[in-house]
C-alpha cells in the first residue's frame, strides 16, 4: 500500500492481524538521517508480544502524518522493529481512524464518510460528558467520555484518564489512566503530557521511569504547563532522569515562578542565595523569597527573617 509518512513516500503492508504501525530499523535510521524524524518524535520504549508469545521491547515514535491517497491521519503512534529489514506494517487501528474499510481483491476501500460523522459524534459525546461532569454525575459522564475517547477526541481521552486516575464514577485504575493520558499526550495535549510524566515519576500504572517522566514533563513545559515547568526544574536539580544541572533547574523554576508557582518562587530565592545555577544575588533572592512568603510559603517567610 503506497503511503506518505511525514512527507516520505513508503510502501506498507496492510496487516489485518496487526493493530499498530511498525517500521523497520533501516527505515527509521533513514528517516532520522534525512530529517523525516526529529528528536521530539521519539517517545520511549514499550513492550509488545511477538508471534511466538515472547515479550519484546521496541522504541515508540510519533509519526506526525500518514497520508493514504487523499486522506491524512495526524500523530500516529508507531513501533520500530528491532529487525533491520522488517516489513513495514500498517494495522487496523490506523485505518479505522479514516472510516470503515473493506478489501476487494487487491484493493482496500475506505468509506471516509463515517470518519466525518465520527468526528462530529465524538465532539457531541464529549460535550454531553462535560455537561454531566458539571452536575457531578461522573458515572454517566464517563460513559460519554469513553465513546468520544474511542473516536480519538483528545479532550475526552484526557477526561476519561482523569476519571480512572482519581476514581471518579469508576474504580480507580492507574494503568487505564496512563493508557488514556498517553493517547491524548501523543496528540499534544499538554495536561495529559504532564499527568503521564507524573505517573512515570511515581511508577503508577507504568514502570517507574524518570527519563520518560522528564520527556513528558518537557513536552508539557514547552507548551506552558506551569506544574510541568516546576517538575522539570526539580528533575534537573536532583538529577532524576537527566544529568544534574543547576542552570537548567533554575531556568525551568524561573518560568514557573514567573507564573506564580509558590514553591518555584521559593526555589529561585534559594538559587540566588547560594549562587547555584545563577549568579549569587542577595537582593534578588530576597525578592523571590518575599513573593513566596506573600503567597503563603512559610519556609520562605522564616528564611527572610534570618537574612535581613
Amino acid at each position: 500500500m503506497p503511503c506518505e509518512v511525514n512527507g516520505l513516500k513508503m510502501r506498507f503492508i496492510f496487516d489485518t492481524g496487526a493493530s499498530a504501525v511498525c517500521i523497520s530499523m533501516t527505515e527509521a535510521l533513514f528517516m532520522v538521517k534525512n530529517g523525516y524524524l526529529e528528536e521530539d518524535d521519539f517517545i520511549g520504549v514499550a513492550q509488545t508480544r511477538i508471534a511466538n508469545g515472547d515479550i519484546d521491547e521496541n522504541m515508540v515514535i510519533n509519526l506526525k502524518s500518514i497520508k493514504i491517497g487523499h486522506l491524512t491521519i495526524k500523530n500516529v503512534q508507531a513501533f520500530i522493529s528491532n529487525t533491520i529489514n522488517a516489513p513495514l506494517l500498517l494495522g487496523q487501528t490506523v485505518i479505522r481512524q479514516l472510516g470503515s474499510w473493506t478489501i476487494d481483491g487487491d484493493y482496500l476501500i475506505i468509506n471516509n464518510k463515517n470518519n466525518k460523522q465520527g468526528e462530529n459524534s465524538g465532539l457531541s459525546f464529549y460535550n454531553k460528558g462535560i455537561e454531566l461532569k458539571g452536575k457531578k454525575d461522573y458515572t454517566q459522564a464517563i460513559q460519554w467520555f469513553e465513546k468520544a475517547a474511542q473516536m480519538g477526541h483528545e479532550d475526552a481521552q484526557y477526561e476519561l484518564a482523569l476519571c480512572y486516575h482519581f476514581g471518579r464514577g469508576i474504580q480507580k485504575s492507574f494503568q487505564k489512566a496512563a493508557h488514556w493520558y498517553n493517547q491524548a499526550a501523543m496528540k499534544g495535549h499538554a495536561n495529559s503530557q504532564y499527568n503521564l510524566g507524573y505517573l512515570y515519576e511515581k511508577g503508577q500504572g507504568v514502570s517507574k521511569d524518570y527519563a520518560n517522566a522528564v520527556f513528558w514533563y518537557k513536552k508539557a513545559a514547552l507548551q506552558g504547563n506551569v506544574e510541568a515547568q516546576f517538575k522539570l526544574g526539580v528533575c534537573y536539580d536532583n538529577g532524576l532522569g537527566v544529568k544534574k544541572n543547576f542552570q537548567e533547574a533554575a531556568k525551568w523554576n524561573k518560568m514557573a515562578a514567573e507564573e506564580g508557582h509558590v514553591t518555584a518562587q521559593y526555589n529561585m530565592g534559594l538559587y540566588y542565595l547560594s549562587g547555584q545555577g545563577v549568579q549569587k544575588d542577595i537582593p534578588r533572592a530576597k525578592q523571590w523569597l518575599t513573593k513566596a512568603a506573600e503567597n503563603g510559603h512559610e519556609k520562605a517567610r522564616q528564611l527572610l527573617t534570618r537574612i535581613r
